[in-house]
């Protein structure tokens, strides 16, 4: 189009910036980029956001932020964008002090500024202002207990803030309601499996694995990690290898080298109690 003489718009520059993101064609999108800047379309928030998006999602942080301070009238997608390039690159404090600026900016947060949130503050352990962003969850939007995606952030937030119980109120107040039965989705379970085996609890894993199977909820490959895990930790061999053949036996699951990593370590951990003498 640029080659022939046929203006761009704002949509053909969002695709290309789109494309660029997905490809990982850094090279094209800076050349996008250049265009943007020497027509002016860095006044559409649009187009901006396009650009914030593509250099977050690429790892130039810098870059990132260098477009979003530049975008001279910004909206919470720009800023999203941003802030999951800080989650990304684990520049927790940075995502946070965007958190701050956003209300400044008369920004407003949604579900995923929230989710990314907790994800920060998990990352710094800030349970106190983790569990602000919770409060703030619970004021500002209705049946908050019925979106997985959000429970399963506040239940890994936390957890590796080391507040299980609070993790575990989450879990037990979370899931979709079907009449008067709530059931969990495998997410749900596989963030709280997760949450006990971070904290040392590995034989409220077992428990809860069980509780799981027996709301008919089926696990993935995820939970099959942590559960084997919690195995060796506990001595169970014949229990952790009974869960490994299940996995391709009753769910069609095809191990993976997290899986067997799990194996060869409850293996390990059988043989150091065997009595020496007995060898």
């Amino acid at each position: 189009m640029h080659f022939h003489g046929v203006p761009l718009d704002t949509y053909a520059l969002c695709s290309s910036l789109a494309a660029s993101s997905s490809t990982k064609e850094v090279t094209f999108g800076k050349e996008v980029h250049a265009h943007v800047m020497k027509s002016g379309w860095l006044s559409s928030v649009f187009v901006g956001s396009a650009l914030v998006d593509l250099y977050a999602k690429l790892s130039f942080v810098t870059d990132a932020k260098m477009v979003f301070d530049e975008i001279p009238v910004k909206n919470s997608v720009c800023a999203n964008a941003l802030l999951s390039g800080y989650c990304e690159a684990k520049l927790w404090a940075e995502g946070l002090e965007l958190v701050r600026l956003m209300p400044i900016l008369k920004l407003d947060y949604d579900h995923f500024t929230l989710s990314a949130m907790l994800r920060a503050c998990a990352g710094l352990s800030a349970t106190e202002f983790g569990r602000q962003v919770h409060a703030y969850l619970i004021r500002k939007f209705n049946e908050v207990e019925n979106d997985v995606f959000m429970q399963s952030s506040l239940i890994e937030m936390y957890g590796k803030c080391g507040s299980m119980l609070k993790a575990l109120h989450v879990f037990n107040l979370a899931g979709y309601r079907t009449g008067a039965e709530r059931n969990k989705d495998v997410v749900l379970w596989t963030s709280m499996l997760g949450v006990c085996g971070r904290n040392g609890h590995f034989k409220d894993v077992i428990k809860l694995y069980n509780a799981m199977l027996r709301e008919g909820t089926k696990p993935d490959e995820v939970a099959f990690v942590t559960v084997i895990s919690a195995c060796g930790h506990t001595g169970q061999v014949k229990l952790g290898i009974e869960y490994f053949e299940s996995m391709v036996r009753d769910y069609n699951l095809d191990p993976g080298l997290e899986h067997y990593s799990c194996l060869v370590d409850l293996l390990c951990r059988a043989v150091e109690v065997v009595d020496p003498e007995l060898i």
